[in-house]
């Protein structure tokens, strides 16, 4: 069973109270139907300020069924010299490198590197002891490599009995969109919820998201 949505915001020259009212109803509307959580917080990445779109955060509940665990997801990783915590230690803090990210969770691993002048950000949560979640950010100058990163996510997230061609064919297509607005996307692939962000304000540049958490309509 697989089932989508899109949503997809600008920004207007508006008044601050206003353009922060409209930008609350549309997520609103947009989101609650595919199983996405709200939350506003203010941050800057370059070249933009990302306003709109950062209010929306996927809500992760697990467990995820997976064969995957912490050293098949860093090894699935290898090619792209990440940089893990020593001893595998799980980190609690909210991490700053991500556009969405859930305040609800128990601990977490992430992999980064800088990888031909792009930043990557590999994630695996966890909840009690089970895997709930992974999550992959490329934020940078665009590239074969920043592309064959974020496809490499739902790869190595290994979950048990989803269709893996229809997996790769949405990532696919998240990475085919051309747009300089805010989009996020979702898609259903049982057991599976596949979640992307994207904000990519000029050509040549990525700034995305995928999020891979239990589907809550299997």
């Amino acid at each position: 069973m697989r089932k989508s949505s899109t949503g997809r915001s600008g920004n207007r020259l508006l008044e601050p109270s206003v353009r922060r009212g409209i930008a609350l109803a549309i997520a609103f509307l947009v989101f609650a139907s595919c199983g996405v959580g709200l939350r506003l917080r203010d941050r800057t990445d370059p070249p933009t300020t990302i306003t709109i779109g950062d209010i929306v955060r996927p809500d992760l509940r697990g467990p995820l069924p997976t064969t995957a665990d912490i050293e098949s997801w860093k090894s699935a990783f290898s090619g792209f010299a990440m940089q893990w915590p020593d001893n595998d230690a799980l980190q609690t803090s909210r991490p700053d490198d991500l556009i969405s990210f859930d305040d609800h969770f128990d601990g977490y691993l992430a992999g980064t590197a800088e990888f031909e002048g792009t930043s990557l950000t590999a994630v695996i949560g966890f909840e009690d002891e089970a895997i709930a979640w992974f999550t992959c950010h490329a934020m940078g100058p665009r590239t074969t490599s920043a592309d064959a990163f974020l496809r490499t996510c739902w790869a190595a997230a290994a979950v048990t009995g989803a269709d893996q061609d229809a997996g790769a064919a949405w990532v696919d297509s998240v990475l085919a969109l051309e747009t300089e607005e805010f989009t996020a996307n979702a898609e259903t692939v049982c057991p599976a919820v596949l979640l992307a962000a994207a904000l990519n304000p000029m050509s040549g540049y990525i700034n995305t998201q995928i999020t891979i958490a239990a589907g809550q309509n299997c």
